[in-house]
């Protein structure tokens, strides 16, 4: 560090750390060091995979992982690309909205329980853990939905 410039102090900032995992998602908020909420979120990857399935009519999970890589790569290209890809890369975004919906609101709620029990600077940022942050289109919705930038863990 750089002579008389300044580090905030990472005790008094707020974490908001999102963990997708298969069955659940996982929201915890630490305030000053200490954890404020830690709350388990009845909606996981799976539900996202179950969703495209029955939206897609696919049965075999492979296929269902090739429709998660789609809506990655579709979601950074123009409809002229690859219409065929773009088409189900639409598709798969439009099926899981209703889950990324639900779950923003329930991180929503989280955040303003937060802000009730503990007054201050509401976040504005978030860390996606699990095997789905490595998803930038999932993070792009849920980052539209909550109104938070979200941002992969490393």
């Amino acid at each position: 560090m750089l002579a008389g410039s300044h580090q905030p102090d990472q005790s008094k900032q707020v974490q908001v750390l999102i963990a997708l995992n298969d069955h659940a998602t996982s929201l915890t908020i630490v305030r000053d060091g200490v954890v404020r909420l830690s709350q388990s979120i009845n909606i996981g990857a799976q539900a996202f995979d179950r969703a495209i399935a029955t939206s897609l009519n696919l049965h075999r999970p492979d296929i269902v992982a090739r429709s998660h890589q789609l809506a990655c790569a579709t979601s950074f290209q123009s409809d002229a690309d690859d219409e065929h890809a773009s088409m189900v890369g639409r598709a798969v975004r439009r099926a899981v909205r209703p889950q990324i919906v639900a779950l923003a609101r329930h991180v929503k709620l989280c955040l303003r329980q937060d802000r009730v029990d503990t007054p201050g600077t509401p976040p504005d940022s978030a860390t996606v853990l699990g095997e789905r942050a490595n998803q930038p289109w999932l993070i792009n919705m849920l980052s539209r939905e909550t109104g938070l930038t979200l941002h992969a863990a490393a």
